[in-house]
Order: C-alpha cells, then structure tokens, then sequence
C-alpha cells in the first residue's frame, strides 16, 4: 500500500495510480515526468490503470462495479478530483472518477448501470 505521508503530499488524485506505489502497480512510464508534459502522463496513466480488467470489473447482471481498492483508500483524493472537475454524471464520486478515464466500452457499460453497487478488489 502507498506510503500516507508521500500520498498527502500530491495534490492529484491521478498521481496515485500513475506510480509504482500503488497495488496492483500500474506500469511504469517510459517518459520522465517535466512541467510540459505531466498533465498529458497522468492522464495517460490513469486512464490506462482504469481500463485494465485488474482494475475494473463491470457486472451489468447484477448492477455492480468493481474498482481498485486504492479508490477506497483515498476516496476523499478522487471524490476532491472529481468535484474540481464539476463531474457528477452518475452522484457516485468514485464511479464518475472512473467513468472519466474509461474507455469508450467501459463508458457505455457504466451509463448503461443505474446506481450501481460498488464493490474493491482485494490485496492478494
């Protein structure tokens, strides 16, 4: 799990599933981080890290999502990102974070749910 002293100290919730600090680990960037390009890895990290089937489990029979136990950890992390972002298609923070960095299958699966139950993956 993240060390809570260097998860306070950044300030955006991509930044905690971007790392090598987060389980499961997300990949490593083969670009070093630089004023001109962080905001475009850290989408790209997050988005990647939403989208793997390790991360996101969407069951449409049974009206629920599966995220990172991460998500959970540091909800209020995700639920501030979201909030900043003004984004609350669905009223689930958590569920709207993800939704903002699903791929276009992964969206019509979320829009398709109606308040779905949220479940986490555990640390094996």
């Amino acid at each position: 799990m993240p060390s809570p002293c260097f998860q306070r100290e950044r300030q955006d919730s991509r930044s905690q599933v971007c790392g090598p600090l987060t389980y499961p680990c997300p990949r490593l960037q083969r670009e070093a981080y630089t004023p001109e390009n962080t905001e475009r890895l850290l989408d790209e990290a997050a988005r990647f890290y939403v989208n793997e089937p390790r991360n996101l489990r969407i069951d449409a029979a049974r009206n629920r999502v599966t995220l990172p136990l991460i998500l959970k950890h540091y909800h209020e992390d995700f639920e501030n990102y979201v909030r900043a972002k003004n984004i609350s298609a669905t009223g689930q923070p958590l569920v709207d974070y993800v939704r903002l960095y699903a791929n276009p299958t992964n969206r019509a699966a979320l829009d398709a749910l109606q308040k779905p139950s949220v479940g986490h993956f555990g640390y094996d």
